[in-house]
């Protein structure tokens, strides 16, 4: 009965410590229990790792610093292994003797030596060495010890298990860092040397049309290639955005709407000089919260600049209304063009990536998924609806709600 209560008086207070006690100093704390328990000086346990080899997390204080050995480790790899506690190692057996041990020129001394190899399931997991007992170690202090290993066993598996697959988290993260790295790094070569192309075919080709003498009929095709060329430019732009805008941390702040808008009109009339556009809108004083105000000058850029392009008359006119949400939350905008407007189908799908209303349109395919992007990330939402008059679209109505700045 006295042994029961012992037993399980030693094994609460090892499970405590597995359960309380970080892995670095779990290993020695369970040590300790051990050490007094068997009445022991010192002692040493440890784990068998991926490699096969021995660890000695535990390695008491006393023993690391009277050690004289030039070249002293915690780690013992598999064709180190000697000794008693090398035999309990590759026999899977417990071992003990009474006898002063020959050891290698300064170590510390050793007299007596009880070694119990942890095992889980038949698998060797780990070991326990105590040694320098006042006393000699017997048969009840053999099984003491093997009830201890057995005890430990299922929970040293646990954790090493759960060391595993953290090690594998950590490294299927790097490799991900790794590869995103890599690839962020080919898409900036890339970008640049594409564009450094387009560079060039845009400048030929602008100087080509300023010739006057060039054959005839070959003006489309010219103008053609330098719109390609210009598109080619803008996705790889807006891809670099994009993978951007995926890794920033936002820091909201208060932007003015009335200058982007502002901003916008003026740029846009200065791409499309002989069109007559005109931007109607009623925004001043509005301020909401956004990263930046490049990125809300980019949302306003996409929304209105596909109004101007998807709507082929000559004259464009684009409204911008705006209303305060009724929790007092939200500034919500609505841009309203009278283009061909958006097919049901197309609109579950505008936002993603590549996604176009009209192929024929210039354009890269991700402007309004960077639109999507800076709204989400900015706390709001954005939406399209028609604009329908009796059975015919009068365009289309984009929808942004922005957080309103207080």
């Amino acid at each position: 009965m006295w042994e029961s209560q012992r037993e399980l008086s030693i094994r609460n207070k090892i499970a405590d410590i597995f359960l309380t006690i970080p892995d670095k100093k779990m290993y020695g704390e369970v040590l300790q229990v051990i050490l007094d328990a068997l009445e022991s000086e010192h002692g040493v346990f440890g784990y068998i790792d991926k490699n096969e080899n021995y660890i000695t997390p535990s390695m008491t204080r006393d023993i690391w610093d009277q050690c004289r050995m030039p070249e002293k480790d915690i780690v013992f790899p598999k064709d180190s292994w000697g000794g008693i506690w090398g035999k309990a190692l590759t026999e899977k057996k417990t071992f003990y003797s009474n006898e002063s041990f020959n050891v290698p020129e300064g170590h510390l001394p050793v007299k007596r030596a009880l070694c119990v190899p942890i095992l889980h399931k038949g698998e060797l997991i780990g070991l326990i060495t105590v040694g320098n007992k006042k006393t000699d170690y017997n048969e009840n202090d053999r099984n003491l010890l093997d009830t201890i290993a057995a005890n430990i066993a299922p929970v040293l598996k646990a954790r090493l298990e759960r060391d595993k697959m953290e090690e594998k988290r950590k490294n299927a993260e790097e490799r991900i860092i790794e590869e995103r790295n890599l690839a962020e790094l080919y898409l900036d070569l890339l970008g640049h040397d594409i564009n450094n192309i387009n560079q060039a075919i845009i400048s030929s080709s602008e100087l080509l049309l300023m010739k006057a003498n060039l054959p005839k009929g070959s003006t489309k095709y010219v103008k053609n290639l330098l719109q390609q060329a210009r598109r080619i430019s803008t996705m790889v732009s807006n891809v670099r955005k994009l993978s951007e805008l995926k890794e920033k941390d936002f820091k909201m702040k208060k932007i003015d709407l009335y200058r982007i808008i502002n901003n916008t009109i003026d740029r846009i009339n200065q791409v499309y000089p002989e069109r007559k556009i005109r931007i109607d809108h009623n925004i001043s004083d509005k301020e909401v919260l956004i990263e930046s105000n490049e990125l809300v000058q980019d949302l306003v850029d996409n929304i209105i600049g596909n109004a101007v392009k998807y709507d082929r008359k000559n004259d464009v006119v684009v409204e911008i209304a705006h209303s305060l949400e009724q929790d007092g939350a939200f500034w919500k905008l609505e841009f309203k063009d009278h283009g061909p407007g958006v097919s049901d189908d197309m609109k579950s799908r505008i936002f993603k990536r590549l996604e176009r209303g009209d192929e024929s349109v210039y354009g890269s395919g991700l402007g309004l998924t960077i639109v999507n992007e800076v709204v989400e990330r900015s706390g709001g939402m954005v939406w399209v609806e028609d604009r329908v008059k009796g059975d015919s679209s009068q365009g289309s109505n984009f929808v942004v709600k922005l957080l309103k700045a207080s």
